[in-house]
């Protein structure tokens, strides 16, 4: 009877082993093709070990048994490598490669042992059947015993290290590993080195063991980790969604899912990320599946000592979201009337044009206007006028059959188009006088004119030709014998205006011919003055006021915007002294600093000078920061932040809203106060989304305990709208235009807390 259950403990133990090893195999993972190895080996052993127990044939049985021992040796091995992928540890390559070596000098030793004896002798143990003991082991038996210890202390420790440094909820996982390997090892020991025993209970725990290891390996479950998933799991379970332990096997994964995702990227994490072309880290992204979009989300999931213990990949269906998106893209981008690009389509669209087209002589960037198309609106109707530009833009279109073109209605009655230069005058012929039916047996002839410039500098924007284009056509426009004109001529005045401009810059500051004025910030609650903003003028001798916009933008391209602004502060912090003196005005003003400060000079010890020189607490002087000076050197600009306000200095972010990314701006900038302009404001009247955003802007600028300040106000509805929002302060004509210093003064004593 005793043989009989020893035979199907035997069977059991083989098909448990053949069973897993198909299981781990089918993985397709490195940790199951590991795990495999290592119940191909106890098969082996196994088998071995049966056949030895069967054979009547001494050199058979020992053969058997030294299959048995090498396939031990070989159990060991693959065990430390399943071991060292389990615990996540990267095997280094000289320690795998001096383990091959060893247990390969070891696996010939024992294999070549019946003949030679070299390792050890051999004794027939009796019983109902007979079975070989080792006896008189020799010199090598105990360098094969090193060899298999050695690989259990690497085991043992990884194991060790790998419950000191892994989540609670996996540490048991690591201690059945442990406890298995044990047990194994010492059932095979009590067999070796007991000469009496005929059963080998380790071939019959082997069955066992590779249950185990299967499920600690695969099907692995911490109960306590499920549990503080299950809120999150049930949350976004009506979305495809998968979740995954600490080695990238599944825990859990609903329907949609399977449905969703190849069965093969279910089972292997990194090749759904690389898939997904996701980072291994809490991120986000857009993919295409299966002719549906979905918004990806993979969120790694850490227990509260920052072990990590699990992810979870979030497939949101965003596919009517992305079709409505795209409905809106092409209603922003398309002219409606003649389905050619409008303005915002046209300049998205206009560097890909220039990458994709290679030209040889240059492009040009053409206006074609039509000539007093009011008249044609006010004489034939606006119908008519719809059908002038329909059949221009089909005109167009034909054009760009054969030559390489792009263009678009940018405005109401002109079409701006870019195109290499040596079509310019072919274009410009068929266009100039056409004749377009707009009734039946009625026709009106068109005149077109146009202006152009040719890109002699391709590193420049389009839109910077694209205005010089349309002063070009402006020209044109007032000559009724023209038809095109290229920018040059008259434009070239103003270019020379520019340059005097240019010139004359120094010695305007020495002549004291740029002042400030300041436009006052009136509480929106209580109606006083609670600050204003110092704005710089230029009063020239022989041009006369010269607008900001003009000046401005020519000091901060050739870096002069650094000395007016040194100008302006100073002037500021002289203006604070004398009204508080004077007792008119104690609050602040704001001043503006450039991203060319930025980098040009330290700006924090700059003002910290200046409230010294007059005496004046830094907090009056408020630092206004454009959110476009992010795109520049955003390092300096967080530190030069962070120094002014060490320094008690109010920092301002101004244009809110304009570039950069807003979201950006309040995450990473250190700021008191955020202007918003009405026109950012206005984005938001538009549609329901746009409202949403806005107040949710508003509400976490003041969460983050920064102040508001609504600049652009012109009128009374401006004034609720930022009442709205819960606005601070309020800055913009309806309360008053930027004034002189003694002008403020007055408004400052009809305007008191």
């Amino acid at each position: 009877m005793e043989h009989v259950l020893l035979n199907v403990g035997l069977a059991i133990s083989a098909v448990l082993c053949i069973y897993f090893i198909y299981k781990s195999f089918k993985k397709r993972t490195l940790l199951g093709n590991r795990l495999g190895r290592v119940l191909i080996m106890m098969l082996i052993s196994i088998v071995s070990y049966h056949t030895n127990y069967h054979s009547t044939n001494k050199l058979v049985m020992y053969f058997a048994e030294s299959v048995c021992h090498a396939s031990y040796d070989w159990m060991l091995f693959f065990m430390t490598a399943f071991v060292w992928e389990l615990t996540r540890r990267k095997r280094h390559s000289f320690m795998k490669h001096f383990f091959i070596v060893l247990v390969s000098i070891d696996t010939a030793a024992i294999l070549t042992n019946p003949i030679n004896h070299f390792v050890f002798s051999y004794h027939i143990r009796q019983g109902i059947y007979n079975t070989v003991a080792l006896v008189d082991p020799r010199a090598f038996f105990w360098v094969h015993m090193l060899v298999g210890c050695t690989m259990i202390g690497v085991i043992m420790f990884l194991l060790v290290r790998g419950i000191l440094m892994t989540s609670r909820y996996y540490r048991v996982r690591y201690e059945i590993v442990g406890t298995l390997c044990l047990l194994t090892m010492v059932f095979i020991m009590i067999f070796i080195y007991d000469e009496y025993s005929v059963i080998d209970l380790s071939k019959l725990f082997m069955g066992i063991a590779a249950v185990f290891l299967y499920v600690a390996s695969f099907d692995f479950q911490p109960i306590r980790l499920m549990r503080n998933l299950q809120s999150y799991v049930d949350e976004n379970m009506s979305d495809a969604t998968i979740i995954y332990d600490d080695k990238g096997n599944v825990l859990k994964i609903n329907a949609k899912a399977k449905n969703l995702v190849d069965d093969y990227l279910i089972q292997n994490k990194d090749a759904l990320l690389e898939y997904l072309e996701l980072e291994d880290e809490e991120s986000r992204t857009i993919k295409t599946i299966n002719e549906s979009t979905y918004e990806v989300v993979y969120k790694p999931k850490h227990d509260d000592r920052g072990f990590y213990v699990g992810s979870t990949f979030i497939f949101y269906d965003v596919t009517e979201s992305m079709k409505r998106l795209e409905r809106e893209h092409k209603a922003a981008t398309i002219d409606s009337l003649t389905g050619c690009y409008n303005r915002a389509g046209f300049f998205e669209n206009v560097d890909k044009f220039i990458e994709d087209k290679e030209i040889t002589g240059g492009y040009a960037v053409m206006v074609s206007g039509i000539r007093d198309f009011k008249g044609i609106n006010g004489l034939y109707g606006t119908r008519a006028g719809d059908r002038v530009l329909k059949e221009i833009a089909r005109r167009f279109t034909d054009y760009s059959y054969n030559v390489p073109m792009l263009y678009g209605r940018t405005a109401e009655g002109k079409f701006t188009s870019i195109l290499p230069f040596d079509y310019l005058d072919r274009i410009v012929n068929e266009l100039s006088h056409i004749q377009i039916p707009i009734e039946e047996e009625m026709s009106v002839n068109v005149n077109m004119c146009h202006g152009f410039v040719v890109m002699s500098d391709m590193n420049k924007p389009v839109e910077y030709y694209y205005e010089i284009a349309l002063l070009a056509l402006a020209e044109c426009k007032k000559n009724v014998s023209n038809s095109v004109l290229e920018y040059s001529n008259a434009m070239a005045m103003e270019q020379r205006r520019t340059q005097t401009l240019i010139a004359e810059m120094h010695e305007a500051i020495e002549k004291n011919e740029f002042y400030i004025e300041l436009q006052p910030q009136i509480d929106l609650k209580e109606g006083y003055v609670s600050g204003a903003e110092a704005l710089v003028r230029w009063n020239h001798p022989t041009l006369g006021k010269i607008a900001p916009t003009e000046f401005i933008p020519l000091f901060e391209e050739n870096g002069f915007i650094s000395n007016i602004d040194k100008f302006v502060w100073e002037k500021t912090a002289e203006t604070l002294k004398n009204l508080s003196e004077e007792g008119i005005y104690g609050g602040p003003i704001s001043v503006n600093v450039s991203r060319v400060d930025v980098t040009a000079m330290n700006v924090a010890e700059e003002f910290e000078k200046i409230v010294s020189k007059y005496g004046i607490k830094p907090e009056m002087l408020h630092i206004e920061i454009t959110e476009s000076a992010c795109e520049g050197n955003k390092a300096a600009l967080i530190s030069m932040m962070d120094s002014l306000r060490e320094k008690g200095f109010v920092v301002e972010i101004d244009d809110f809203g304009s570039g950069y990314s807003s979201l950006n701006a309040l995450m990473e900038l250190p700021f008191d106060i955020v202007k918003l302009d009405m026109d950012f404001m206005r984005d938001g009247e538009e549609d329901h989304k746009g409202g949403v955003i806005v107040n949710a802007m508003a509400g976490m600028i003041h969460n983050l305990d920064a102040k508001i300040i609504v600049e652009g106000v012109e009128n009374v509805d401006n004034v609720r709208k930022a009442l709205c929002i819960d606005g601070d302060a309020a800055q913009g004509y309806h309360y008053s235009r930027p004034v002189s210093v003694e002008e403020f003064a007055e408004f400052v004593k009809k305007h008191k807390k």
